[in-house]
């Protein structure tokens, strides 16, 4: 009776547990994602919106300051011996703004100082009025600002024109040489990445994107900016995901809560009957608990490398180890297992100690067909795990000789550790 009653309390919290997960991530989902896919448009609009206009605000106010500084006046037009002070204020600008370049250009546009990592810009850009503009090139897609550098002449003349400040960061890094080069360039952001390609007065191009503008704090088109209803719908799949899995995680908990402590800590000398109800109930709720954590561990391609099919998927046993999750899964359930075993053989050796019968020629045939079965098992379980492990370097795309944490890589993490836990569970076991 009392056993009836745990499990209906484990069944009621995990019942309650899962309700409230769930209720929970439904709440998140619409502060995090807004109730709708126009919701989360609004936000990632807002979102991209407010960076690029803090970025645009951030450039322009570096390039105001140092345009007036003297040693950037004096190091312009003035001779070599002043390079080394405008070099100093130049990186000393560059340096209060994260991921800035800035150059400083004379008035024939030429590059006389500059800091960062800065790009080529043409000629009539540096000349011409301060401006916002973007430009692609090698790192990149790049906002850019430039600041004319006025000399007072003395004199009640007017302001002249010595040179210009630019100042640039890189929005989208370049995609790379394996990628096929395109105009467009995608923008991180929370919910979805953003795709902008510099403003050219048409439409963008796509079969109904979710458009809006990026413009410069002067109200310069700068950018068309588009994103995907499949980007917004996939955030929204993937966060769902999370909930269930984690759901999936309590239910396991409880689980293993219900099983594992009346198996463990159940007398010594319980009956051998007793023992196998419990080894058995234990062994099952391990077994649930695993095929639970799979379900929550499918590969997915946003997930992390633990979870990639990329970085493993078995050739032998596709189904059953579909990535490095999965191994390490079934590594740590025959550790569980091996470890039940040892405990529940040792309470049943010393529950019929006290009925322990001479070997009779009678029983002579039980007795060997039992080590017969165990020697069997063992050998079974030393032939899989050779044939696991073999099947896991062949198939896996990662260095397992590299045993070092560091870099760190949690697919090759995982797969180390499932290995461990296999050869483990199977000496343990045998």
């Amino acid at each position: 009776m009392s056993s009836l009653r745990s499990w209906r309390r484990a069944v009621l919290a995990g019942v309650a547990g899962v309700i409230l997960i769930q209720a929970g991530g439904r709440l998140i989902e619409i502060g995090r994602l807004g109730g709708s896919d126009d919701a989360a448009f609004r936000k990632v609009e807002r979102h991209v919106s407010r960076s690029f206009a803090a970025m645009a605000v951030s450039l322009e106010s570096l390039a105001a300051r140092l345009a007036v500084q003297p040693e950037v006046v004096a190091g312009i037009g003035g001779e070599s011996a002043s390079l080394p002070r405008l070099f100093a204020a130049t990186r000393t600008a560059a340096a209060g703004v994260s991921g800035v370049a800035v150059t400083v250009y004379g008035a024939a546009a030429s590059a006389r100082a500059w800091a960062g990592r800065p790009s080529e810009i043409p000629a009539h850009r540096v000349l011409g009025d301060r401006t916002f503009f973007v430009a692609p090139g090698p790192l990149g897609l790049r906002l850019v600002y430039i600041e004319p550098v006025l000399a007072q002449p003395g004199g009640g003349e007017p302001p002249r024109r010595i040179g210009a400040i630019a100042a640039e960061r890189v929005l989208s890094p370049a995609p790379g040489v394996a990628e096929t080069p395109s105009d467009a360039f995608r923008l991180d952001a929370p919910i979805a990445d953003v795709v902008v390609r510099p403003h050219a007065g048409t439409p963008a191009p796509g079969p109904g994107p979710r458009a809006f503008e990026l413009r410069s704090p002067h109200g310069e088109r700068l950018l068309d900016a588009t994103v995907s209803d499949i980007d917004l719908r996939a955030a929204r799949t993937d966060w769902r995901r999370a909930v269930r899995d984690l759901s999936l995680a309590f239910v396991v908990l409880v689980v293993l809560i219900a099983v594992l402590p009346g198996a463990i800590l159940a007398p010594r000398r319980a009956t051998t009957r007793e023992n196998l109800r419990l080894g058995g109930l234990a062994a099952a709720g391990l077994g649930s608990a695993v095929l639970l954590l799979r379900v929550a561990s499918a590969p997915a391609p946003t997930r992390s490398r633990l979870f990639s099919s990329d970085v493993y998927s078995s050739t032998h046993f596709p189904g059953l180890l579909r990535s490095p999750a999965d191994l390490l899964l079934f590594g740590a359930l025959a550790v569980a297992l091996a470890l039940l075993a040892a405990m529940f053989l040792e309470r049943v050796r010393l529950a019929s100690r006290g009925t322990r019968r001479r070997l009779s020629p009678r029983r002579a045939p039980w007795f060997l067909l039992t080590h017969l079965v165990g020697g069997s098992v063992l050998a079974a379980a030393l032939i899989g795990l050779h044939a696991v492990t073999a099947d896991t370097v062949s198939a896996s795309a990662v260095d397992l000789l590299h045993t070092s944490l560091s870099p760190w890589d949690a697919g090759r993490a995982g797969l180390l550790a499932g290995l461990l836990l296999a050869a483990v569970g199977s000496v343990w076991g045998g």
